[in-house]
């Protein structure tokens, strides 16, 4: 693996990190700014919401900036938000760093995605950008866990603290490859970048991105009453269950990558989306003869998982290619339809909840994916028939 992907991925895990983290000290944090969790939760809210906003406007207005300038001027203000948000002692300051800390993350984040088809070999494209995705899953899987201890051993501010050290051996690793990262995006008009993104075939797979996340994350969300109900598993039991999702998260989105380079994305999809539909009708089957014993419960969320982040790298690609010139911003705007689909997710699930049952939750998310699969088929079909097409009509020229 080459040393400029491992700098990315560790940058792609900070920063996605830094969003979460607070979600295991909300107690804490709340007690010593003395407002409530709810109050406190919307620092989370916030820094995804200015992640949606803003990483399409800042990938627009940084296009023609080098890499490395954008990096590492955004790391400097990333570093600095988060050892001021160790200081502070009122709600809204640390509210506005969180912001800034977001502007930062949303000025690097889509070009570290851009970055890693950029300048992959041909044939290892989709394993590159599997590999970076693979930094979202590991936020996940071990950044909120270490975040957590930080805090049980320096109080909720060390969590800070802790990321910013994060954030300046980030900032090392960049500047390790500079050589890399020296140039520009390329040169392209507004107005084709506008005609790119605004394509039927790119919002077709932003459409199904969302709704595959929005049925995944309400699952997500609220797995913790969902196992509690569905196998009587206790709190160490279901940190377990959230540790197997994350080492298989991030196995799949390594191996789904491998798997488009192979076979293609629409290929990798297809198992994607099956494995994940199965897994959430097996889970509503499975449901009326609860409790089912901790094993299935294991090893129906392996499959879960490893399904859902396998679809991960087959998405960027279907965008990549149908917006190649665009790659950063059409990737921005991947970056805010994930974060769209998770906050849709969470409220949907927090609906499903109140009206029926954990049960209700995997009937649900099963749902949305076959919507998605009928978006993305569709999808698929019509650039299946474009290139088709399109060799036609060059033989007819040859001939």
């Amino acid at each position: 693996m080459p040393f400029w992907l491992i700098a990315i991925t560790f940058a792609v895990f900070v920063f996605y990190t830094d969003d979460y983290m607070i979600a295991g000290v909300l107690p804490e944090l709340a007690a010593d700014l003395g407002i409530s969790e709810s109050t406190a939760g919307q620092l989370v809210s916030a820094y995804s919401l200015v992640l949606v906003i803003g990483a399409p406007l800042i990938a627009f207005a940084s296009a023609r900036r080098t890499r490395l300038g954008v990096f590492l001027g955004a790391s400097v203000v990333f570093t600095l938000a988060n050892l001021l948000a160790a200081l502070v002692d009122s709600f809204w300051q640390l509210m506005i760093l969180r912001v800034l800390a977001a502007c930062a993350a949303a000025a690097c984040l889509p070009t570290m995605f851009a970055l890693a088809p950029t300048l992959a070999p041909p044939e290892k494209r989709s394993s590159y950008i599997g590999i970076v995705s693979s930094g979202i899953v590991g936020a996940l899987a071990i950044g909120v866990p270490f975040g957590t201890l930080c805090a049980s051993v320096f109080s909720w501010r060390g969590n800070f603290v802790a990321f910013a050290c994060l954030s300046v051996l980030s900032m090392a690793l960049l500047f390790g490859v500079r050589e890399h990262l020296r140039s520009p995006g390329k040169s392209v008009s507004a107005r084709t970048h506008l005609a790119a993104l605004s394509s039927r075939p790119v919002l077709t797979v932003l459409l199904g991105n969302t709704i595959l996340l929005g049925g995944a994350l309400m699952m997500f969300t609220y797995f913790g009453p969902f196992a509690a109900d569905f196998s009587n598993s206790s709190l160490r039991q279901r940190g377990l269950l959230f540790a197997v999702a994350g080492v298989a998260g991030l196995a799949g989105s390594v191996a789904g990558g491998i798997y488009v380079d192979k076979k293609g994305a629409s290929a990798a999809l297809r198992i994607g989306f099956g494995l994940f539909l199965s897994t959430m009708l097996v889970f509503a089957v499975l449901t009326a003869f609860a409790p089912i014993p901790m094993a299935v419960l294991v090893a129906l969320t392996l499959v879960w998982s490893l399904s859902l982040y396998w679809n991960a790298p087959a998405m960027q690609t279907m965008l990549l290619d149908s917006a190649p010139d665009s790659a950063t911003q059409v990737l921005a705007l991947n970056s805010s339809s994930t974060y769209l689909g998770v906050t849709l997710g969470s409220i949907a699930g927090g609906v499903t909840l109140s009206l029926f049952s954990p049960f209700a939750l995997p009937i649900a998310a099963a749902a949305l994916s076959a919507v998605a699969l009928v978006v993305i088929e569709g999808y698929a079909r019509r650039a299946t028939a474009a290139q088709r097409l399109g060799h036609d009509s060059a033989e007819r020229t040859t001939s």
